[in-house]
């Protein structure tokens, strides 16, 4: 089934931020999302009782503008019992994404085939994420050297994992970054780049129950630590970045069944 949703944006007057409702989620509540670097397509894992064709969870693909959203296709049914919680794009064509859920362990890699709507996710069985520290993983995503780093809630720390995490291969922490005392709920990460210049920053969504409403990024280039103040009105788990090329925005996502967005200038 193809699924077509009008965005209707509004735009401030200093154009710093804009809000949507994405639609499409098959009764899912959005929980982790990525976006390409550009913002011209987008990933969301969800769940919800019996959503996704019953399945409860699964993954939705837009291609994504700033007008519209298309919904492409859909993968449902991966944890089942428990939730998906984080997503990032490993590939974009064909395209591959890594799925992973707090407490569960396993990851998961997908495969989408969007011409033909097909689609196929396999475990890696040797992943890091099933032991210790990154069990609890919420949010993870690449850098532009294929660098990946995963964060989960209450961390005090980054993590920097292995090429092989991005494959069906061994997969081991190789580097720890230290986050700032201040942060306190580390819901979801995204790298991309930095507001007011050409490096490469990570971000850290300090949102959801418990969070500050702040959003933290470090330069990986100069290790410099920054912040911005945001306005949470609701609930949200899902945070990612897109680059203009003029501008760096933040999207987020609230947890709802509509997909109400809300994105906003770094």
């Amino acid at each position: 089934m193809k699924y077509f949703y009008a965005i209707i944006l509004v735009f401030f007057v200093n154009n710093t931020s804009f809000s949507a409702e994405l639609g499409g989620l098959n009764g899912m509540v959005p929980i982790g999302i990525d976006l390409n670097k550009e913002g011209n397509l987008m990933v969301v894992v969800g769940y919800g009782k019996n959503a996704c064709d019953g399945k409860t969870d699964g993954i939705t693909v837009y291609q994504a503008g700033l007008i519209t959203h298309e919904v492409v296709m859909q993968h449902c049914g991966l944890y089942k019992k428990e939730s998906a919680e984080a997503v990032t794009i490993i590939r974009e064509n064909p395209l591959r994404v890594m799925v992973s859920a707090e407490g569960y362990g396993w990851v998961y890699y997908c495969d989408f085939d969007l011409e033909n709507k097909t689609s196929i996710c396999k475990k890696n069985y040797y992943s890091v994420f099933k032991h210790g520290e990154l069990r609890e993983i919420s949010g993870m995503d690449i850098s532009k050297d294929g660098l990946l780093f995963a964060v989960f809630d209450n961390a005090s720390k980054i993590y920097r994992l292995s090429e092989g995490c991005l494959y069906q291969e061994p997969c081991r922490i190789e580097d720890r970054i230290y986050l700032p005392k201040y942060l306190s709920q580390a819901e979801d990460l995204d790298v991309n780049r930095c507001p007011r210049s050409e490096d490469e920053c990570i971000y850290i969504a300090d949102i959801g129950k418990g969070g500050t409403g702040t959003i933290y990024y470090q330069n990986l280039v100069t290790d410099e630590w920054f912040r911005k103040k945001i306005s949470i009105k609701k609930d949200a788990e899902s945070f990612s970045t897109f680059d203009t090329g003029g501008n760096v925005y933040g999207i987020l996502i609230y947890k709802d069944r509509e997909g109400t967005a809300r994105a906003f200038k770094m």
